[in-house]
């Protein structure tokens, strides 16, 4: 934890006997905070894709191709349109969609265009739980009951509908 002390401290003054961040915020410190890392569920698949990758003897082993397939759509699904912050309850379901497998066998090059379907129609089946996570920053067992049943119908659409094409 940072801590106002020595000739920073003279020389504003005071001696910091309150919280860091509110010291700064008082005297008019601003402090600029680094981007915040994935989640460590996406962070451990992308992990488990470069050790399977280095250190495997063979690439044909189906754990190593798995991993691999798998690194590939979330290193495809995660950016952003520059200069675009998505908002935070379009992120909730986009990390509940990657990590509950909803874009497991998606090209890696179709992956954010899936992202993006998969996320349109959670926003259109469970706006109360976007609402509620939007409102309390948080994800309450409610609505990600919500949000995976509308992803899980979403899901069973596409399934349906790839079906359809295919014995077209």
């Amino acid at each position: 934890m940072l801590h106002i002390s020595g000739w920073r401290a003279r020389r504003l003054g005071t001696l910091c006997r309150l919280s860091c961040s509110h010291c700064l915020f008082e005297h008019g410190i601003s402090v600029v905070t680094a981007p915040q890392p994935p989640p460590p569920q996406v962070r451990l698949d992308l992990a488990q894709a470069v050790d399977a990758a280095r250190y495997s003897t063979s690439m044909d082993d189906p754990a190593v191709e798995k991993a691999m397939l798998r690194a590939a759509v979330v290193a495809a699904a995660l950016p952003q349109p520059p200069h675009t912050a998505v908002p935070l309850e379009l992120q909730v379901v986009q990390l509940l969609a990657l990590q509950r497998g909803f874009l497991d066998g998606v090209p890696a090059e179709q992956a954010a265009t899936e992202l993006e379907r998969l996320s349109a129609a959670a926003a259109a089946a469970a706006p109360a739980a976007l609402a509620e996570v939007a409102e309390t920053r948080r994800l309450p067992a409610a609505a990600e009951a919500a949000l995976l049943e509308a992803l899980q119908a979403a899901g069973q659409r596409a399934g349906s509908s790839m079906e359809s094409r295919a014995a077209a």
